[in-house]
């Protein structure tokens, strides 16, 4: 069915969009919904709050922390898989935009995050325009292969998310910015409309050493984040966080259908301890230098994410923060980040003195978390 679109103005451009960043947000993506939440007046330090967490699968001895981490060949996620995290936000399973325009409860007590693809370069630059008319920038996703101002450019694909904050049709440009400064993204101007369509339609292929050829088709991948007019950051809801990350912490329930919190630290521990007694091979050099380091660097500034909510919400509640769990935090996230550089020294050399060390360093985490854990409310 043809999508039918109204008439937009030929130059439209959002101004006052926060260039939001901050080194402890876990990817472009939080990063690009915190420069949308700053715009809406909502502070991204609560509102991105995620839950304290580990997942590990013994099968594919893959790891994460309200979801796992590994790579998808697909963006078609269900609103499970997308809402295992974020208490304050809701997003919808992805789903191919039909041009009926959704409606958004003004009363609903989370923010929205639709995700919308199209294969039609058409349909996802009208609604693009729409919406940029309508005075709201979009984050727009592309493949970093076809973008000229970052690094890998036309040398390696991958899925990166920018902020489109306006368009000149006369000039044929899209005004965008990009701040996700931990993959040396520092970049606010224009790039052609071309540039920027090559970048949303052009298959990501990526090689990765452990889990082998992934290839995604972009299909103009976007989000809307919509807001609530009487959307507030309350009070229970910061409060849901602390206990439900006691709740994972401590196992209660699968998440994804996997044993989550210390139960999952506590079967990874036991894996690790095995690999003692086989050969350390190129797959396991691989598994630690690429995976786990990777992996475990997310691990921590989600562990410090945490830490900045637990601030920001004693500040906004009025709660008494004792010292001592901002201590356990940073003790859990400085662990789990020697861990990382351990994984990546141990799968350079294979020497398996550091598989020692890298253990010895998850347990330092795993016991400064359940501190932590102790302290924290149980569910009421």
């Amino acid at each position: 069915m043809e999508i039918v679109r109204s008439a937009v103005p030929k130059r439209s451009i959002v101004e006052g969009v926060p260039r939001y960043y901050e080194p402890y947000v876990n990817d472009c993506f939080y990063n690009a919904y915190g420069a949308l939440l700053g715009f809406k007046g909502v502070d991204p330090a609560l509102a991105l709050a995620d839950y304290l967490s580990f997942l590990y699968d013994p099968m594919t001895e893959q790891i994460g922390v309200n979801y796992m981490l590994r790579s998808s060949d697909t963006f078609y996620y269900t609103e499970e898989e997308l809402n295992t995290s974020l208490p304050y936000a809701h997003l919808q399973a992805t789903k191919e935009f039909s041009g009926e325009e959704e409606a958004l409860d003004p009363d609903a007590p989370r923010y929205e995050v639709r995700l919308y693809t199209h294969p039609s370069a058409e349909v996802a630059e009208q609604r693009l325009k729409e919406r940029l008319a309508e005075g709201e920038p979009m984050i727009v996703v592309v493949n970093l292969y076809e973008i000229p101002y970052h690094g890998a450019y036309q040398k390696q694909h991958g899925i990166h998310a920018v902020v489109v904050t306006g368009y000149d049709e006369e000039q044929g440009v899209y005004h965008l910015f990009d701040k996700y400064e931990m993959s040396n993204s520092n970049f606010d101007g224009t790039l052609p409309r071309d540039v920027v369509e090559a970048g949303r339609s052009t298959s990501s292929v990526t090689e990765n050493p452990v889990s082998g050829t992934t290839v995604r088709q972009m299909e103009h991948l976007w989000m809307e984040v919509q807001v609530p007019s009487h959307f507030q950051l309350k009070e229970g809801s910061a409060k849901q966080l602390l206990s439900e990350s006691r709740r994972r912490m401590e196992g209660r329930d699968l998440l994804l259908g996997y044993p989550c919190g210390f139960p999952a630290m506590d079967d990874f521990l036991e894996a690790l301890q095995a690999k003692r007694s086989r050969p350390f091979d190129d797959t396991e050099k691989r598994r630690f230098r690429f995976y786990y380091n990777r992996s475990l660097k997310t691990i921590v500034r989600q562990r410090r994410r945490f830490l900045v909510f637990l601030q920001r919400a004693g500040a906004a509640f009025g709660w008494t923060i004792p010292a001592e769990a901002k201590e356990w935090l940073e003790e859990a996230a400085l662990r789990w980040d020697i861990a990382a550089n351990v994984a990546l020294k141990l799968g350079l050399t294979g020497k398996l003195a550091l598989l020692d060390d890298f253990i010895e360093q998850l347990r330092l985490a795993r016991a400064a978390e359940e501190q932590l854990v102790s302290w924290l409310p149980a569910r009421e």
